[in-house]
């Protein structure tokens, strides 16, 4: 990629806290490397010429990096980092502005030392989501599907058949014979999310079941909500 490339930062999610900050940073890392100033934020784009050019291309490489990162933060963080000042060591001990580097090391020391808590919190949503057949499904899958992705991120992976049971068992009550049809073939290894997921898709009228009334209390991602049924 040559240095007038504009990045695309299409990919990276910004960057709110530790719920997401592993997710940003790997997006970052691979964006900064196809912009050649991955080492900006590493620490290493050094320069020992003293040829005005390579001084330039130093900088520029310096100042994508911070862009990188200060473009891709939430409004709360952006703000958090326009303030933070560093102390310069190699002058008279005054505060500067910090380098990429000292940046990336702020936002890291920050959140990544909590990313298992963050781990922990996404696996136990994964497990014991129960999805409401409230006409918003859809929705709710592609929430699923989040959760799995993060806790992917975090190191913990659920096989394409282990994910498939997991959106089985989390179905209402009134999609059981969806349930029962998938989890009775010949080997539970062969379930295959993308089916589960058009099945459940398919089948969902939109309509709560009738000749109900008790209210039931449900729990979904991240929220309860008490519905009647």
């Amino acid at each position: 990629m040559s240095s007038s490339t504009k990045p695309d930062l299409s990919s990276i999610p910004l960057l709110t806290g530790q719920s997401n900050y592993r997710e940003w940073s790997l997006e970052v890392k691979s964006t900064a490397q196809l912009g050649g100033f991955w080492k900006a934020i590493l620490g290493t784009n050094n320069t020992t010429s003293t040829e005005s050019s390579e001084i330039d291309k130093f900088d520029q490489r310096e100042e994508k990096a911070i862009g990188l990162i200060a473009k891709t933060v939430s409004s709360t963080l952006k703000v958090e980092l326009s303030e933070y000042q560093v102390t310069d060591t190699n002058a008279t001990g005054g505060k500067r502005d910090p380098t990429a580097k000292e940046m990336w090391e702020y936002l890291q020391s920050k959140f990544e030392k909590k990313s298992e808590v963050s781990a922990i919190i996404d696996l136990g949503l994964l497990t014991q989501t129960k999805l409401i057949d409230d006409g918003t499904l859809e929705n709710q899958l592609n929430t699923m599907q989040d959760v799995r992705s993060r806790c992917a991120l975090n190191e913990i992976k659920f096989e394409d058949w282990q994910y498939a049971a997991l959106i089985l068992l989390a179905l209402p009550e009134t999609y059981k014979h969806i349930t029962d049809s998938f989890l009775a073939t010949d080997s539970v290894k062969d379930l295959n999310p993308s089916d589960v997921r058009a099945k459940a898709q398919d089948t969902r009228d939109g309509t709560p079941p009738q000749g109900r009334s008790r209210p039931c209390r449900q729990y979904t991602l991240g929220e309860t909500r008490t519905l009647s049924l």
